[in-house]
């Protein structure tokens, strides 16, 4: 039941933070087309000063100007120079009306931009708040079925602690050959060619020690080896309002993703062959197995997924499967 509503709450809070990037992705381009018209306004005003110009110019002259060099006989050649420039000054002014035109219909084609930038903006935000309704509703029902699991006696808290890393421990054991990546795998690149998945002189994992960006902002609440019940944290707790952003600390191949008991959203990312890093209690997952990763990539929000009470992450490093302190990886 727990698994249904927080999977459900999750994907809502996914689906919402996409149509959020969405609209920001909009909200742009709306900036960008709105400058271009800015530019275009400027432009015309500018062509239109410099026809007005010309066109005072060639009425103060008049036409009895040029009437008069056409019956001039005494000097004809400078009468045919004379004609040219009147012939030079007609075809800037009609240069400069093309010009004019051509800068209104890129004018129009902006306008017409924007206008359907707008269309599909409400569209998005109008959904945003059909998602954001949902998720207040799911919010709600996972709430009260949390209020009554927490109930449960602490022998029973304790059970379920040690059954959910009994689990873990069965899961990291037992992934796929085919996700355990050693240092002769390659993969596709975006281009199609090969290159190393991982390896040990690329930028391996355990020469970062210490240089690891924490995966998300927050206070540790809780620290690796810390009492938990009669057990010991085997990671740590940071504590960060729901929805924040969670982070990668290293390049690397996302093995698992999806909700798992005791843990709620969880996601693993496998960095070398001997090293992966573990994010739980996630809000909701940005990315999937088998996705590659970089630093820094956003692959998760803050939750409290698992049937938790208060908002934060669960951060782990483990070496061959094993837990290590995460505190001294990560800089200070």
């Amino acid at each position: 039941m727990l698994a249904d509503v927080e999977q459900r709450y999750g994907e809502t809070a996914a689906s919402l933070y996409s149509l959020r990037a969405k609209a920001s992705q909009k909200q742009q381009q709306m900036d960008a087309i709105r400058r271009d018209i800015q530019k275009l306004e400027n432009s015309i005003g500018q062509e239109q000063k410099s026809l007005a110009a010309q066109i005072k110019a060639a009425y103060k002259m008049g036409k009895q100007e040029q009437l008069k060099l056409l019956l001039n006989q005494q000097d004809p050649a400078l009468s045919g120079r004379m004609l040219r420039y009147y012939q030079y000054l007609t075809d800037e002014r009609l240069a400069k009306i093309n010009a004019i035109n051509r800068l209104i219909a890129d004018l129009d084609t902006k306008n017409q931009q924007i206008q359907t930038q707008s269309s599909e903006l409400e569209k998005i935000l109008e959904q945003k708040q059909n998602e954001q309704e949902a998720l207040s509703q799911a919010k709600k029902q996972r709430n009260e079925l949390v209020s009554r699991l927490a109930n449960t006696s602490p022998q029973e808290q304790l059970a379920q602690l040690k059954d959910s890393e009994a689990v873990l421990k069965n899961l990291l054991a037992g992934l796929p050959d085919k996700d355990l990546i050693n240092d002769n795998e390659v993969a596709s690149g975006p281009e199609g060619n090969e290159s190393p998945r991982f390896s040990e002189t690329n930028n391996p994992f355990a020469q970062l020690k210490g240089k690891l960006r924490w995966p998300t902002k927050g206070r540790i609440t809780q620290k690796f080896g810390s009492p938990r019940l009669q057990t010991a944290w085997d990671g740590i707790l940071i504590a960060a309002p729901e929805g924040t952003e969670v982070h990668a600390v290293a390049d690397g191949e996302i093995t698992f993703a999806k909700w798992f008991k005791g843990f709620g959203y969880l996601m693993i990312i496998k960095h070398d062959p001997n090293h992966m890093t573990l994010y739980g209690y996630n809000q909701s997952l940005f990315k999937h197995k088998n996705d590659r990763v970089k630093t820094g990539e956003v692959i998760a929000a803050v939750g409290q997924s698992g049937g938790r009470t208060e908002p934060g992450l669960y951060f782990s490093i483990r070496k061959n499967g094993l837990p290590i302190d995460p505190a001294p990886w990560c800089k200070k």
